[in-house]
């Protein structure tokens, strides 16, 4: 990204895949995530989130890696040559905050054992890592990262009023979009744009 500054690389390597294989288990993985925020969030400001935790994810990646290379102990630079590519990372922080959303206090890994649900992201990122090859630990590092700092409100600043996506919604270059049965409108309730995170969910009106 850097050295040709081809900034664009942060949203093209999200749709990239190595394999049809991994284009499928992120897929089967998107649909019930996905699925599950857009009803909270409406398909525009899903979209948005999106595009925001993909840039926050390669800046935690390029920081790390900058870190990581450059550290006077013990440097790896062989981390800033990596390439990482693949729509996992952006999952493990929407597995971040639809955790946070739902209020569970437990997860199923795999149907097998259920963990508290503050650490499932962390036991996932360990079991993907010891079961799977060529899995980017920083790309899903920086995803779990990514999904805290939304969930804890550090983007808020960055997130726009519920006037902009319905603005968007009313577009008419964007109307058959809308009148899609499947679309779902931002609705408005909080007016500024946010979801419930970990600093407002149990605020009471």
């Amino acid at each position: 990204i850097l050295s040709p500054f081809a900034v664009y690389r942060i949203y093209t390597s999200i749709i990239f895949h190595g394999s049809l294989l991994h284009v499928l288990f992120n897929m089967m993985a998107l649909v019930p995530l996905g699925s599950e925020l857009e009803r909270v969030m409406g398909s525009i400001r899903l979209l948005y989130m999106i595009i925001l935790l993909a840039s926050s994810n390669a800046i935690f990646h390029l920081l790390i890696a900058l870190l990581v290379s450059f550290n006077p102990f013990h440097p790896i630079e062989y981390i800033m040559t990596e390439c990482a590519i693949g729509f996992s990372g952006i999952l493990f922080s929407m597995i971040v905050i639809e955790t946070s959303l739902s209020g569970v206090q437990h997860r199923s890994v795999f149907g097998l054992f259920n963990v508290p649900a503050k650490w499932y992201a962390w036991i996932l990122l360990v079991v993907f890592q010891l079961l799977m090859t060529n899995v980017s630990l920083l790309g899903h590092l920086c995803g779990i990262l990514s999904g805290f700092a939304y969930t804890y409100g550090l983007f808020n600043f960055l997130l726009p009023g519920s006037s902009f996506y319905s603005s968007i919604e009313s577009s008419s270059w964007l109307s058959a979009c809308v009148r899609r049965p499947k679309f779902i409108l931002c609705t408005g309730g909080n007016p500024s744009g946010h979801i419930p995170t970990h600093l407002n969910q149990y605020t009471t009106s």
